[in-house]
């Protein structure tokens, strides 16, 4: 959703009611615009994942 989507541009939050054609005027630079995205999902825990690989590796380098 777009009102989940912020654009970065030297270093400052830009406005939504502003456009970048009026923010980007010089059209022989090169210009860096960052898209930052809210996330709507938490992040998954790598913490039990690795737990459990971790204990995989133990118990099958035990059987060996």
């Amino acid at each position: 959703m777009t009102k989940d989507q912020r654009l970065v541009y030297s270093g400052r939050l830009l406005p939504d009611h502003l456009q970048l054609k009026d923010i980007l005027r010089k059209q022989d630079e090169y210009h860096m615009v960052h898209l930052v995205c809210t996330s709507r999902t938490p992040p998954s825990s790598p913490k039990s994942s690795t737990s459990r690989e971790s204990h995989e590796a133990l118990t099958s380098s035990s059987n060996s």
